[in-house]
């Protein structure tokens, strides 16, 4: 497992916002299709300063892995 697995969207979104997300975002976060989801995580990562990476998931569809930036 990756390091990447250690971290949850509320994480990434935090680290982006310095703030808890709201319930009505979090919702609005879960409806989303993938694609959308993972055009919201790269736009969050950019803000937080974060890596992202493109992945294959086992059942065929595109995901975008998440982590901080190590320096």
């Amino acid at each position: 497992m990756g390091i990447e697995c250690s971290y949850s969207f509320w994480d990434l979104f935090v680290a982006a916002f310095q703030r808890e997300p709201t319930d009505n975002q979090r919702y609005e976060f879960g409806i989303l299709t993938q694609h959308e989801r993972n055009r919201r995580v790269k736009l969050w990562a950019q803000k937080a300063g974060w890596g992202v990476e493109d992945r294959i998931g086992s059942d065929g569809n595109l995901y975008t892995a998440f982590c901080p930036l190590w320096k």
